[in-house]
């Protein structure tokens, strides 16, 4: 437990100000003015929030770095009084809607893959639940339907205009949902979500959502919404998620729902997001200090990571296979005391460990992983459906046989200042690079590394109403535009401490085989426990026994 000062000095409002968005950034009843953010469980995408809190509740600008410099709320007060946050706060209404609407930056991303890919299912997400007890069809059919009303990015196609791509939101009645029932004989529910998962989507004359109700026993369903990411990232599905439990329950009463407040809308935080960035041609705006960083960060950066072995023979058709990865509680505590000891954050470990197996396993001293950053820097932004995700490269050097505390640094250094840059799109990242259009949805930056922390379920999110039980399900994707994708997710117990890691390791069948794949997953475990060591422990660092810690 963190040591406290015997006698603390008295906050000032402000101070108590920010300790509220502390505590209500990190779902706390209280927090004090010397309460250490990280300490309290806080971590880069909860920084983020904390930093959109902030700017709401004092209009005053919070960056990432501010918080991990100063992580309580006295010295968080007494930087702010020091005047060392750069940047203003962005507090202006929002500017009417052009006739024509272009596709933000991720929209754009997104649409080329698509487009390029022929529709293959690739960057496809999941919004999956199991439900036990009594099932009401209409109710849910209806519920579905306020969902897509609510929720304008749900019924949005992206034809291509005169102009280039854009954005034509339909009406509620333009965009009936694309919703089946399906009665399945016992071993047929994995068949028939693998289909589901191996269909895309027809982004430039269809919405990017389907639902699938599938009836897999007496009183035992699953509900799968499959979305294409250009209309949600992994906040969205919480928000769709807590938006369908309040129609459902509107609906079992025969009532429309009452929504509390209206929706924000993507089309609207687009424009907002264009407008904050100003014009790359302006030399003073943010969007130029932004490309002039990327461009010098990103200087002789190798354009792909050479993998181990022998390529996989055969077509690239975006088949993906996967390594399961599951450590427990004991290795869970062991990350946070690497993150708490070397004063980041335990992605940062989880980055820094990953890097280091790669390096180590042949891809050379210089290795690029993407990371995509959640962009949700702004509270009207809690509620938001659709893709406020930006992919950023981050650049971790491995020379010099670094200790861990010297690794993780590096990783800390870069990804603050990736945070600082992050509302430059990634599509712009590689056109400054001026590689070869066709090669740049596999030939550039085919790595990538996620780190999801997950909360312990609640009542209200378990137990709905009419009698219904709902438990949210994981499904790992079956197609990819990666060669590899790390994905961890941390499991806490209802007390909020850690109870372990689970996770995969997603890789593209034409380009790694799975013999690499299981390399990897053990050197990635191997470089973990080593970053467990001491600070001035480097390769030579403290193992745990062979059967992961638990």
């Amino acid at each position: 437990a963190p040591e406290r000062a015997s006698a603390p000095e008295a906050p000032t409002p402000r101070a108590e100000v920010l300790a509220a968005a502390f505590a209500a950034s990190l779902d706390l009843p209280s927090a004090r003015a010397d309460d250490d953010f990280f300490a309290l469980g806080g971590n880069s995408l909860s920084a983020v929030r904390l930093a959109g809190r902030v700017r709401g509740a004092l209009g005053l600008p919070v960056s990432v770095r501010d918080l991990f410099e100063a992580p309580t709320p006295a010295a968080l007060d007494r930087r702010l009084s020091e005047g060392t946050t750069p940047g203003a706060a962005d507090d202006a209404p929002s500017p009417p809607r052009p006739a024509r609407l272009p596709l933000s930056p991720a929209q754009l991303r997104l649409w080329t893959a698509n487009y390029l890919g022929e529709h293959r299912p690739t960057y496809l997400t999941t919004l999956a639940l199991d439900l036990s007890g009594p099932l009401h069809r209409a109710v849910w059919e209806r519920s579905l339907d306020d969902l897509v009303a609510r929720h304008e990015i749900l019924r949005t196609v992206l034809p291509y205009g005169p102009d280039g791509p854009e954005q034509h939101i339909l009406s509620p009645a333009e965009a009936p949902l694309d919703l089946r029932f399906l009665e399945l004989a016992p071993g047929e529910e994995r068949a028939a979500v693998e289909a589901e998962l191996a269909r895309g989507f027809d982004l430039l004359t269809g919405t990017p959502l389907r639902a699938r109700l599938l009836r897999t026993g007496p009183e035992r369903h699953l509900l799968l919404l499959v979305v294409h990411h250009v209309a949600v990232d992994g906040h969205s599905l919480g928000v769709l998620r807590g938006d369908l439990r309040h129609a459902y329950a509107a609906r079992l009463k025969g009532e429309a729902p009452r929504w509390q407040t209206p929706a924000p809308q993507y089309a609207d935080h687009a424009l907002r997001l264009a407008r904050r960035r100003g014009d790359e041609r302006d030399p003073a705006s943010p969007a130029a200090r932004d490309a002039r960083h990327w461009a010098a960060e990103l200087e002789g950066v190798p354009a792909r990571l050479t993998l181990p072995g022998e390529p996989p023979a055969g077509e690239d058709d975006g088949r993906a296979g996967q390594v399961p990865l599951s450590w427990g509680p004991r290795e869970h505590r062991l990350l946070e005391e690497a993150a708490t000891r070397y004063a980041c954050s335990p992605y940062m470990v989880l980055h820094a460990a990953f890097a280091s197996a790669l390096s180590h396993l042949g891809a050379g001293e210089d290795v690029p992983v993407v990371v995509a950053l959640s962009g949700r820097d702004d509270a009207a932004t809690d509620g938001l459906v659709g893709c406020v995700t930006n992919p950023v490269v981050l650049r971790v050097r491995t020379h010099g046989a670094p200790t861990g505390e010297e690794l993780t640094a590096r990783v800390r250094r870069g990804l603050l200042a990736a945070h600082a840059h992050q509302d430059h799109p990634y599509e712009r990242v590689l056109e400054h690079l001026d590689r070869d259009r066709a090669d740049r949805g596999r030939g550039l930056f085919t790595v990538a590394c996620s780190y999801l922390r997950t909360e312990p379920p609640r009542p209200e999110d378990t137990d709905w109403p009419g009698g219904l039980r709902v438990t949210p399900r994981v499904l790992a994707p079956t197609h990819t535009d990666q060669d590899l994708l790390l994905q961890l997710r941390d499991h806490r117990t209802p007390e909020g401490a850690p109870a372990g890691l689970t996770g995969e390791l997603i890789h593209s069948l034409a380009h790694c085989t799975p013999t690499t794949a299981l390399h990897l997953a053990d050197a990635l475990r191997a470089k973990l426990h080593e970053l467990a060591g001491g600070p001035g422990e480097g390769p030579g660092g403290r193992a745990l026994p062979a059967d992961g810690g638990r």
